[in-house]
């Protein structure tokens, strides 16, 4: 990068992170006194140039030139002498980089360099000197054709040289060291790397002799925090969320982000499948996007993480428990963490650790339980409830207290009460009954067609998106409100019939996969 503003060119070094964006220090793009003391006016965009492809900072050296059309220094930005605070500055390309020009992504965003860790820092400043001629150069970095890199362990992490709140210093060790035309280059981590800092001051200079001397300690401009924030909403950085695969979309390799902001690759056909079955959703990006991305150098994605149910209530009339048995083996086959509280009719003292409850039975929850359950759905969790055919009015009853407290206007067919039950045996026993394909709890991870209740109630004033399930004569069987429909923003799911799990009334073929879709949409 080079700066023209009508004084000696400056130049510095930046980093591409996102699509036309270039990341490099603030003190590079801001207007110097006539002492040489950095202001906090913001140059002139067209006084600046990028320049890709270039094998040093000598003029008249080859490489591709790329005009800026917009500068965004950070608002923290704060020059005092020859300390900064807040060194960050972002530059806008006024056309489009051509394909090849890949970002390097930035650390998550409360990543720090360990105590005592040796990274590296790149840069196509100098390689040597006045002062310490001809002493320790920067070598040519093995990962770029003509970028130059620090030597190995050159530089420590060492806190207790940190000279701002907004720096992390880096102590001198040889070998080579940062200099002039660094500035603003990438301090990186990791076997894949990532961008954590970049290169902002020198501290400390000591002589070693009559004319060589180096300086004791870098400060690094840290790129995490609200620093961290900022550059992520400016360039609109690809930030990934937690629970999500990432999918590149030209090689079909995939990736998920996990809580430690990092993506971890997805080995195997079997952890993919397992997460997309617990509700992951999967987000195909381009190789650029993909880029932006930090990657864990260890670790592959596994499915161990699997949101946990709660799974309770009779289980239906007379001694059939197998309605219990194969839901939580095909959900535990699924990835599903499940407890199952086969013939217990309330709650358990503590909810807080599951994400998911399925009342399963004919028996009517209690005023207390019910309640339990509107405030679990409206913290976000998700509910799925057991309706019945005219056997069952007072289940059917309790479930429309909890039905109608939670399903706000989205999820209803009119303005009155969702009626739950109470409309006699609907369509012949033992159909399959019709899944509606547009609702979302049909659609992933399985496409699903029918569902085979045994003898089911019925359901009213259910919006049409929301109904899961009809009978012949188009009465709704089941129905799932999402997040848009439940107030508080959890989930919710009325299956009306208790028999479609248990042994002698299930169908194999669709039971599992049926279990499956709902315990994903419910997440």
């Amino acid at each position: 990068m080079t700066v023209r503003d009508g004084a000696p060119n400056k130049t510095c070094t930046g980093t591409i992170i996102a699509r036309n964006w270039v990341l490099t220090a603030g003190h590079c793009v801001v207007a110097e006194t006539a002492a040489g003391t950095f202001t906090t006016t913001t140059l002139p965009a067209s006084r600046v140039r990028i320049t890709l492809d270039r094998d040093g900072l000598k003029q008249g050296r080859p490489g591709s030139r790329w005009a800026v059309d917009r500068i965004a220094l950070y608002p923290g930005f704060t020059p005092r002498d020859k300390v900064v605070t807040g060194d960050v500055a972002l530059l806008h390309l006024a056309t489009t980089l051509p394909s090849g020009a890949i970002p390097i992504p930035l650390a998550p965003r409360s990543w720090a360099p360990p105590e005592g860790s040796t990274p590296t820092a790149y840069g196509y400043g100098l390689t040597s000197e006045s002062y310490n001629s001809p002493g320790p150069t920067k070598r040519s970095g093995s990962s770029a054709r003509y970028l130059f890199a620090t030597a190995s362990s050159a530089y420590v992490r060492q806190s207790s040289c940190d000279a701002t709140a907004l720096t992390w210093c880096m102590r001198w060790t040889g070998g080579s060291e940062v200099l002039s035309g660094d500035s603003g280059g990438p301090w990186v981590a990791g076997v894949s790397p990532f961008q954590f800092g970049l290169t902002s001051f020198n501290q400390a200079f000591g002589y070693t002799g009559t004319h060589t001397g180096h300086w004791h300690y870098h400060q690094v401009a840290r790129l995490s925090g609200t620093v961290h924030d900022w550059i992520t909403d400016t360039a609109a950085v690809v930030q990934g969320v937690a629970g999500r695969i990432y999918r590149d979309a030209g090689t079909g390799a995939s990736w998920l982000r996990e809580s430690d902001g990092f993506l971890h690759h997805i080995a195997d056909g079997t952890t993919y499948r397992c997460l997309t079955s617990n509700g992951a959703r999967v987000v195909s990006l381009d190789s650029v996007e993909l880029a932006e991305l930090p990657v864990a150098d260890a670790g592959n994605a596994s499915c161990g993480s699997a949101a946990r149910i709660l799974l309770y209530g009779d289980g239906g009339a007379g001694t059939d428990s197998t309605g219990f048995t194969k839901l939580a083996a095909a959900l535990t086959a699924s990835g599903f963490a499940v407890t199952s509280l086969a013939g217990r009719t309330s709650l358990p003292t503590d909810i807080s650790s599951y994400a998911e409850i399925w009342h399963y039975g004919i028996d009517a929850p209690t005023g207390g339980d019910r309640q339990r359950l509107i405030g679990f759905a409206e913290a976000g969790g998700g509910v799925l409830l057991t309706g019945e055919r005219p056997c069952c009015e007072t289940e059917n009853a309790a479930d429309a207290v909890v039905v109608n407290a939670l399903v706000d206007a989205a999820g209803r067919a009119g303005s009155g009460r969702i009626g739950v039950g109470g409309r006699g045996d609907v369509g012949a026993c033992g159909d399959n009954e019709t899944v509606n394909p547009t609702s979302d709890a049909a659609r992933y991870p399985n496409a699903l067609t029918s569902w085979h209740p045994q003898c089911p109630g019925g359901l009213t004033n259910v919006a049409r998106a929301n109904v899961l399930a009809s009978a012949s004569d188009g009465t709704p069987v089941a129905a799932a409100w999402g997040s848009h429909a439940v107030i508080g923003g959890g989930k919710l799911v009325v299956l009306m019939d208790v028999n479609w799990a248990q042994s002698n009334y299930a169908d194999p073929a669709t039971m599992p996969a049926v279990a499956q879709n709902l315990a994903a949409f419910l997440r």
